[in-house]
């Protein structure tokens, strides 16, 4: 249940079932705050794709501080989406996908427009944290760090397809999160310096 309130810093916001998904005293404060505590050069991308929107107040920030982004955000809870669109009215300017599975995350059309430019991958954790299965699968689906999200970032990009060895890797990462050395290791001595080139590209997203 949403249950609206006001901030001790005057600012209107809402409690999911009486629990607090962004400050009770300043959640522009607070929000400005989980921007500033990302150390990535948000100027070499196009896009961001938050995970957790909650009450809305980080993807805020982060648009109004970097207005060239284009900011996905991936939420779980569908409760989540009026009130937080309703807080903010015109100033939340994101594209919100509501994908309460991972299936239903993995047949989201917008994702070949995701994945066809760089963009980096912003976890906001009280909005995680209720759900953490889900966001922790999607956010190694796009950050490629797993064998599986490997597969799953080479199958949505057509010009890497065949250009894997995915069984130089199983065994080697023994369920770790991948390394830049182990994507070098799986690419096809076959492919030519194009390709290769979508292989630097995708080793951009493991951070």
């Amino acid at each position: 249940m949403i249950e609206y309130r006001i901030s001790r810093e005057g600012q209107r916001y809402f409690v999911w079932n009486g629990r607090h998904i962004c400050s009770s005293r300043d959640p522009i404060k607070e929000a400005q705050a989980w921007v500033d505590g990302f150390d990535y050069n948000f100027d070499s991308v196009s896009q961001a794709v938050v995970l957790g929107l909650g009450a809305g107040f980080h993807v805020v920030e982060l648009q109004n501080r970097f207005p060239h982004l284009t900011v996905h955000v991936i939420e779980c809870q569908s409760e989540f989406i009026c009130p937080a669109l309703n807080l903010h009215d015109q100033a939340f300017r994101a594209e919100v996908l509501l994908t309460e599975t991972v299936s239903i995350f993995k047949a989201q059309s917008r994702l070949k427009s995701i994945l066809s430019a760089p963009y980096l991958v912003l976890r906001y954790a009280p909005v995680c944290n209720l759900n953490r299965e889900t966001f922790g699968e999607i956010g190694n689906l796009l950050t490629g760090r797993t064998i599986e999200a490997l597969k799953f970032q080479v199958q949505k990009r057509q010009g890497l397809l065949g250009k894997f060895q995915f069984e130089s890797l199983v065994g080697d990462a023994n369920g770790s999160l991948l390394s830049i050395k182990d994507l070098d290791r799986a690419m096809s001595p076959q492919s030519n310096h194009q390709e290769f080139h979508l292989v630097r590209a995708l080793r951009e997203l493991v951070v």
